[in-house]
């Protein structure tokens, strides 16, 4: 009995129209169904596509596409160059990268690194261009259908090669198809971006999250003298499933007051991290305390001026209630309460109620009971009004 491929392959072959080519100007040209079937996937087109070759970790692929894009300060171009300037990974991939958007003291790190580890040979490190000089070299490589397998393109950044106008929809359309062709040729290629003003998306249009194969972002804070930065997913990525990637500076590698230096410090000194930390949370969560330093005192010197936890809803009438309050609603006290728990007061079920929560300035639970009962002990309420108490 023949497979369902084969019936399924004569069934086409048979409604194939006998006349499958059109000669237009002396060119064959498949029409039909026969245009229709060249179009179609083999089993070994979906395993070369999909069965990738993984650049790096989960985060570059080749024949692929990655948009990362983060905050200005947020080490983009440092990770980055770190990567590309590891010697084991320049001596199995050929980079280019495409220094549009960094300063003097970076390119000339960039470039004592490189030839400090003998990676020139793979390296070509291109500053001092224009986006013409981007899309005219990389034509002429599309146009002769160079092989760029093992090949890392960088672009920092890249608004520079959508001739800066990165919020065109029919640029950004127009350069992510172009990229698209470096991709097809085997290319790995990694843009850098921006944050748009709220500094919550990547700045650009729709065209670029719908064309790119990857869009991740990252993160940096200071923590004891040394940057943490994580790279993490912020868009859908077509080659793989990502976890987040978090990389480490040096101890006070900032410190330098020569430019050049202190960039190759930093360059030199990042390690990726086996622990993975949320550093865009702790971003948001640093801004929200700076923000709402006063409410959050109220709420801390509120909870300390009682001996025993309150109950959420009093807590909330209390504070809402005070002269010290500067018009918060009860609503947004609510919300800051929620916000801050675990890190600038602590949540507890209360044991007498199922409902009930309590807050307090402690985390020790056993404490929080023995309060609660000991309290219970001395006020000695009646059974009516025992679970009243709190």
């Amino acid at each position: 009995m023949p497979s369902h491929n084969n019936i399924q392959d004569d069934t086409i072959q048979a409604t194939l129209p006998s006349n499958e080519t059109n000669v237009t100007n002396g060119t064959s040209e498949l029409k039909g169904l026969a245009l229709i079937q060249s179009k179609a996937s083999s089993y070994k087109d979906l395993e070369g596509r999909y069965n990738m070759k993984m650049v790096y970790k989960n985060f570059l692929a080749s024949g692929m596409h990655t948009f990362l894009y983060g905050p200005s300060g947020s080490m983009k171009s440092t990770i980055v160059a770190s990567i590309m300037l590891n010697k084991a990974f320049a001596t199995e991939y050929k980079v280019h990268y495409w220094a549009f958007d960094t300063d003097p003291a970076f390119n000339m790190a960039f470039s004592k690194i490189a030839t400090e580890r003998k990676l020139t040979d793979n390296i070509m490190f291109i500053e001092d261009v224009t986006p013409a000089d981007f899309h005219d070299g990389y034509k002429s490589v599309i146009d002769a259908k160079e092989n760029l397998q093992n090949t890392v393109i960088v672009v920092d950044t890249y608004k520079f090669i959508a001739s800066a106008d990165v919020n065109d929809k029919k640029t950004n359309a127009k350069t992510m198809h172009f990229i698209k062709e470096l991709c097809k040729l085997g290319a790995c290629v990694v843009s850098l971006g921006h944050t748009n003003k709220d500094g919550k998306k990547n700045s650009g249009t729709a065209e670029m999250e719908q064309d790119s194969d990857a869009i991740m972002r990252i993160d940096a804070i200071d923590q004891d003298g040394s940057k943490i930065a994580t790279i993490k997913k912020a868009g859908r990525i077509r080659f793989a499933y990502h976890t987040p990637i978090t990389f480490k500076t040096a101890t006070d590698q900032e410190q330098s007051e020569d430019m050049e230096q202190r960039s190759y410090d930093l360059i030199s000194g990042i390690e990726s991290q086996a622990d993975f930390m949320d550093v865009e949370s702790l971003v948001i969560a640093t801004q929200m305390s700076e923000q709402d330093t006063e409410l959050i005192e109220l709420i801390q010197n509120t909870i300390a001026t009682h001996t025993e936890p309150q109950k959420l809803t009093q807590l909330v009438e209390e504070i809402h209630g005070s002269d010290m309050n500067s018009g918060h609603s009860k609503k947004t006290i609510t919300q800051k309460l929620h916000a801050y728990k675990g890190r600038e007061w602590y949540f507890h079920k209360n044991p007498h109620s199922k409902k009930g929560i309590l807050v307090s300035l402690s985390d020790n639970i056993q404490e929080l009971v023995d309060s609660i009962n000991e309290s219970i002990q001395l006020a000695k309420p009646s059974e009516k009004n025992k679970n009243d108490v709190f």
